[in-house]
């Protein structure tokens, strides 16, 4: 698997956090099912998922793995007003329990990755922060860190020699 078999599968993970309050549903914008990766937010809350580092560790004979280092910014609120600030951080539970739930990023049933999880150690969430994106006003959100393992020990095409 590769960050292609998996990028959409982490924003759909996203599309499903219970914003409460009546506030909508997360958008959560995709690479390459939908194609829609924006220019600035214009919907909130809104989800974008970033890659931010990859460790590859190969060897001859294997194991082979591969560490997707990521982050995905929530941006929760449209206003920098401080009022909004307890809901903001009325996420950090709803985050840490979304993710433990879909450790495999299954969408329909089938596994989309090894294994995804917050990372740790360091900050698995920051914030809230004011966030700007493109061109809209500063906003209140959310940095959410995560990690994906993937097992690439004999996949097609990576074959470590001498």
């Amino acid at each position: 698997m590769a960050f292609s078999d998996w990028a959409d599968a982490l924003s759909m993970l996203w599309e499903q956090l219970d914003t409460g309050k009546g506030r909508g549903k997360v958008t959560a914008h995709h690479m390459y099912k939908k194609d829609d990766w924006p220019s600035s937010i214009t919907k909130f809350p809104t989800a974008l998922s970033l890659i931010q580092d990859v460790e590859l560790d190969y060897a001859l004979g294997g194991p082979n793995t591969d560490y997707y280092n990521g982050f995905t910014e929530l941006h929760i609120v449209g206003s920098d007003d401080p009022k909004e600030l307890p809901y903001v951080m009325g996420f950090y539970k709803k985050i840490r329990n979304l993710a433990a739930a879909n450790m495999t990023l299954k969408v329909d049933g089938v596994k989309s990755a090894d294994n995804f999880k917050l990372r740790a150690p360091g900050p698995s969430i920051q914030g809230p922060v004011k966030m700007q994106y493109g061109s809209e006003d500063l906003h209140w959100g959310l940095l959410i860190f995560w990690q994906v393992f993937e097992d690439t020990t004999g996949e097609t095409g990576f074959v470590p020699k001498q």
